[in-house]
């Protein structure tokens, strides 16, 4: 995936690690697990540009600079001009538990890591509500499968 993209590998959620354990076995089909939590976080990735307009740990993003100011009009937000790097934000499950999320547009690394004048307002990442609502997916889904 060309752009920005962030990788959530549910092994590497240690707050699962001991509920999950005791399912070990019995739990099939972990690539539908990867694409319900790549659905959500795609989700939460739209969210967070659309509504939020901070970065996954909270911080605010800085605002525009004054020349880009100039250039935008009343209706323009941070991130979502025309909602083209909103919209290109996907995931895609690789080797059945992990997912990889991230956004298409040429720009979106750009925005995730800045560059010379341009800061950086990361979009990628899960803020701690973000990671519980992924344990809780994953938990219900375990259950699910027992």
């Amino acid at each position: 995936m060309a752009g920005a993209a962030v990788e959530v590998n549910t092994r590497q959620l240690a707050r699962m690690q001991a509920r999950l354990a005791a399912y070990q076995g019995k739990l099939k089909n972990p690539k539908g697990l990867a694409r319900g939590v790549g659905q959500l976080v795609e989700a939460q990735t739209r969210r967070r540009i659309q509504d939020e307009k901070t970065a996954p740990d909270g911080t605010a993003w800085e605002g525009w600079s004054e020349s880009t100011k100039d250039q935008r009009q009343g209706n323009h937000s941070l991130l979502l001009f025309e909602g083209r790097l909103r919209d290109s934000i996907a995931g895609q499950a690789v080797n059945g538990n992990t997912v990889v999320v991230g956004a298409s547009m040429i720009y979106a690394a750009v925005h995730q890591y800045g560059y010379g004048p341009i800061p950086a307002r990361p979009y990628l990442g899960l803020s701690d509500e973000n990671a519980d609502e992924v344990v809780d997916l994953v938990l219900d889904w375990c259950e699910g499968a027992l």
